[in-house]
């Protein structure tokens, strides 16, 4: 979604596998009566997998595909994400609230409060700023996956 969003903020066309200039070329020389049906579009796309796909997924509403972050965050294998976003040898440590952080991390994990987005932005600067900032990039991921913070290790 979040791609979608930028490539068409910058009025770039990102979607690689129908831009084969062929496949251009061949979708220029459709009739618009096969594009576009009374009300659905894409219609010789929809019949030519109309034998691959049932008609409850072809003909259903546009909808997003969403990253299931909530989910992610809520998961016990998200404990390193969360203890690395609290090191106090990070980048962030230096700049955040501690308490006000523990108390929105925690909130999170009981379900309380959903702070998905500002957790997610405070991960990735976490390791935009350990990354490019700090120096400490050797083992960030070390320190994410194994759930331990202390495992970051400076570089």
């Amino acid at each position: 979604m979040k791609q979608d969003q930028m490539s068409m903020a910058s009025s770039i066309e990102s979607r690689v596998p129908f831009l084969d200039h062929k496949f251009v070329e061949f979708a220029a020389s459709v009739p618009p009566d096969m594009k576009l049906r009374g009300k659905h579009g894409k219609y010789i796309l929809k019949k030519a997998v109309g034998d691959l796909l049932p008609e409850s997924i072809i003909y259903r509403r546009k909808m997003g595909f969403p990253t299931p972050l909530h989910d992610w965050l809520l998961d016990d294998r998200a404990r390193g994400m969360m203890d690395y976003i609290r090191d106090p040898d990070g980048m962030l440590a230096s700049y955040l609230d501690r308490t006000y952080v523990d108390g929105l991390l925690e909130e999170q994990g009981r379900g309380m409060h959903d702070a998905t987005d500002r957790i997610w932005r405070l991960l990735n600067l976490q390791v935009w700023g350990d990354t490019y900032l700090t120096g400490r990039r050797e083992h960030i991921w070390d320190g994410l996956m194994t759930g331990s913070a202390r495992s970051v290790q400076l570089a």
